[in-house]
């Protein structure tokens, strides 16, 4: 008998769509559970069953038929979180708020550092480190050519504007280099003074950024979701972060010679980065690129899903 599992989250131009992603990349083809993506708003572009709830005591109906539930979003409200009954079973993802005394199974990837540990902390049973990120499937299918160097890609919303930011500071010689990612959440504004940059070519709302990770040599981004992908898949991530725990990613992978970053909004130290990009198209020998593949060995789907599935049948 599958596993009913529920997936609490939310995908907006706040929550970004990165906690979406990241259970839509879990979810898929995983046969021995019965997803059910619960959330507030509805959500995009799901192959899912999506339930929208708007009250505590919808939530509960919903959640009572479940035999787990899996949250992953910047903060379970207070309202949700206190009617889940005291022996449910309750697992999340890079909780660091009020939910995380609440859960049973907590993956908290890489907020707490990027040593692989397992460790008990009250009821719950925490697995911290790159062994418990998620990545999406790489298919022979998914290869791709193109002349650009650098992918550029602040995420499906980009709150800051960090996008706009980068074109507006970039010389025409790095823009005719790039490729920028345009989120299906930008705002409509921000979209349109985008495209009037003709120098740099848009890639709109891509199903899958993995092929451009492994076809760019360079990618540019925040310190979420999109950091660790253009890792795993071969690209120099250059970190420009949206908010302070982007921010402290960012260092930590820094640290590790997985990254270089370009300081947080609104304090990215543009005239840095355009500085590098110049010394990179022109092929300076004084520039050093990170590296940070070995951190992560692509299992962690498998470990994910083993541990939940052995979690709901005991």
């Amino acid at each position: 008998m599958k596993i009913k599992l529920g997936l609490k989250t939310e995908a907006t131009w706040k929550t970004g769509f990165g906690h979406l992603k990241r259970l839509q990349n879990l979810v898929k083809d995983w046969s021995n559970v019965e997803p059910l993506f619960i959330s507030s708003c509805r959500l995009p572009a799901l192959d899912y069953t999506n339930v929208q709830i708007h009250s505590a005591d919808e939530f509960y109906e919903v959640i009572t038929g479940l035999d787990i539930l899996l949250v992953d979003e910047p903060e379970l409200e207070s309202r949700f979180l206190n009617v889940i009954p005291a022996n449910f079973k309750v697992a999340g993802f890079d909780e660091l708020g009020e939910l995380r005394d609440r859960l049973n199974v907590h993956f908290v990837t890489t907020l707490l550092g990027l040593d692989n540990q397992v460790r008990e902390r009250g009821i719950t049973k925490e697995y911290i480190g790159p062994d418990y990120f998620i990545f999406p499937e790489l298919e022979t299918s998914d290869e791709i050519m193109f002349d650009r160097k650098i992918l550029v890609t602040f995420g499906g919303s980009d709150p800051a504007g960090l996008s706009l930011s980068f074109v507006e500071n970039m010389c025409s010689e790095i823009l005719k280099f790039s490729v920028m990612v345009l989120g299906p959440a930008f705002k409509s504004s921000m979209k349109k003074s985008l495209l009037e940059f003709r120098e740099i070519s848009f890639l709109d709302a891509p199903s899958s950024l993995v092929p451009y990770y492994k076809a760019s040599p360079l990618t540019i981004t925040g310190g979420g979701v999109s950091a660790y992908e253009a890792i795993r898949f071969g690209s120099k991530a250059l970190l420009c972060s949206q908010h302070a725990e982007q921010h402290a990613t960012a260092q930590r992978l820094v640290k590790r010679g997985a990254a270089c970053e370009f300081g947080v909004h609104p304090d990215v130290n543009w005239s840095e980065l355009k500085l590098f990009l110049t010394k990179y198209i022109q092929e300076d020998s004084e520039i050093v690129l990170p590296s940070g593949q070995s951190l992560f060995d692509g299992q962690g789907v498998f470990r994910v899903r083993k541990i939940l599935e052995d979690y709901a049948q005991s």
